[in-house]
């Protein structure tokens, strides 16, 4: 089973530098519209989610693409986009439950692509809070069900 991201809203600070690094790494400069990760604040809540791609595995953006741009990587197991087959439809934008897809300031479609090419995904490397984890389900699973395990034999202790 492929890794993916997942963000501890507790923990994020919203300090934007997930996204600092993102831009810079995918266009060489700090320009936050580029970024592949989004952090939302929730101000009447006091929190902020980074919003990045699951990679579904049922992922609508893929299953819509009329060219077949977008597309999963067998080796990742994360859902690309082919720029040279894709033709700007933004079907894959209205087709994201989650909203992580988007249109970068030259009206390009974006989207996390994990930081293909790259050992780890640089938002996830460079969080200073490690609010952003880079694992297996799996394991985000063990680590669900050991909390609530703690949290029962707290109530009956």
């Amino acid at each position: 089973m492929h890794k993916y991201l997942t963000v501890d809203v507790k923990t994020c600070t919203n300090c934007r530098v997930c996204q600092v690094w993102c831009s810079f790494t995918k266009i060489g400069a700090v320009g936050p519209a580029y970024a592949r990760i989004r952090p939302y604040s929730l101000d009447s809540e006091g929190i902020t989610v980074p919003n990045v791609c699951n990679h579904c595995d049922e992922a609508f953006c893929m299953h819509i693409c009329p060219t077949k741009a977008v597309y999963r990587s067998p080796e990742s197991g994360a859902v690309l986009i082919n720029y040279d087959v894709c033709i700007g439809c933004r079907s894959c934008i209205a087709a994201c439950p989650f909203g992580a897809v988007f249109l970068d300031p030259d009206g390009k479609v974006i989207k996390c692509d994990l930081c293909d090419g790259l050992p780890e995904p640089v938002c996830q490397v460079r969080c200073p809070k490690g609010a952003i984890s880079w694992t297996k389900p799996e394991l985000v699973a063990a680590k669900k069900r050991k909390e609530h395990a703690r949290k029962l034999a707290g109530s009956v202790t």
